[in-house]
């Protein structure tokens, strides 16, 4: 039992980690506990014992109106040293380019119903317009529904390949990161606190993405919450 409560009160592990996503992408709201667990798709008793971790250690503060993050971006630099993206991502090759193997794979989602995001340098792409790429990268949700890879490569007419790939698909069983995304170009996007996690970690000009995502999107969200503060 000790181990599980130990786990569960890790701010940046899986579960736990859609508190500090939800926090990160209103950092002007202040919160209850039990609204914050809601909307962030965990009970409350998690929301509150991650309430307490991030109190201790002042990511977090107990106001009047409620809680209220405190220092954003470093929360965000300390997850992601610790985020791992969804794994595995599996390749294929479809007939067209990156951008219509897009919108044939969201055209298939939204007509079965089935959550999906545009990632990586994908939606960055859709953010931020900066560093071109070769492969679409698109997570699928699967925590509520039983999607059968063989018939969704069977109806995209997608070939799993060693070279020459672009498509990257993941099956996505966390919701949490399906959180926040928008439509842009009649696609759903992840959102940017989604694609700079995943592109901080890319090799190549991962960082450099994921920078551009942070001053266009991130920053002046966090730059307007604390302005009247002076932080």
């Amino acid at each position: 039992y000790r181990a599980e409560l130990e786990t569960t009160s890790d701010p940046f592990a899986t579960k736990s980690s859609r508190i500090i996503r939800v926090l990160l992408s209103a950092p002007s709201r202040a919160w209850g506990v039990l609204e914050l667990g809601n909307v962030a798709g965990v009970s409350k008793g998690l929301a509150s014992r991650v309430k307490d971790v991030l109190v201790k250690q002042a990511f977090l503060e107990e106001t009047r109106e409620g809680l209220r993050i405190r220092r954003p971006r470093e929360l965000l630099e300390a997850w992601q040293a610790r985020y791992e993206p969804p794994q595995p991502l599996h390749s294929y090759y479809m007939m067209g380019t990156p951008q219509e193997a897009e919108a044939r794979v969201s055209s298939w989602c939204d007509v079965n119903g089935i959550p999906y995001a545009l990632a990586m340098f994908s939606g960055a792409w859709r953010l931020a317009p900066m560093v071109r790429y070769n492969r679409a990268t698109v997570y699928m949700d699967t925590s509520s529904s039983a999607v059968n890879l063989a018939s969704v490569l069977r109806d995209l007419d997608a070939k799993p390949v060693d070279t020459g790939a672009n498509l990257a698909l993941a099956l996505v069983n966390d919701s949490g990161v399906f959180y926040d995304t928008r439509t842009v170009d009649s696609v759903r996007v992840a959102s940017p606190i989604q694609l700079y996690l995943d592109l901080a970690k890319q090799a190549g000009r991962g960082a450099e993405a994921a920078k551009e995502i942070f001053d266009r999107e991130i920053g002046p969200l966090f730059d307007q919450a604390f302005a009247r503060e002076g932080n």
